[in-house]
């Protein structure tokens, strides 16, 4: 029984502690988190298959993003999308809010 005990407080654990990491690091970004990433990355994720990791509660549409100075990818960085996916969630891993590794496998594209 004591076995039993251990298996089922084991599982307990893992249940709700979820892995060690919130389910935050897969969330969409915030409109703080937006603002702290260069002004081109909004534009970038909307017309990316990254777009769901944005908030378009306030987000423009691509359409209107054009070719605006402010928002076009002035670098011409190809998959700029994962550039500004690395640098959010390397700051979301440096609040202890994911996992370095996330931010690690999107900067090399």
């Amino acid at each position: 029984m004591n076995r039993m005990n251990k298996l089922v407080r084991l599982f307990m654990i893992m249940a709700f502690c979820g892995g060690g990491f919130p389910s935050y690091a897969d969330s969409a970004y915030t409109e703080l988190e937006m603002m702290s990433l260069p002004s081109w990355c909004r534009w970038a994720f909307q017309i990316s298959s990254y777009n769901d990791k944005i908030s378009h509660s306030k987000s423009r549409s691509a359409s209107n993003a054009g070719n605006s100075s402010a928002s076009r990818n002035a670098l011409d960085i190809p998959g700029g999308h994962h550039f500004c996916a690395g640098i959010a969630d390397l700051n979301r891993a440096k609040r202890g809010l994911g996992p370095y590794s996330t931010a690690i496998t999107e900067l090399p594209y």
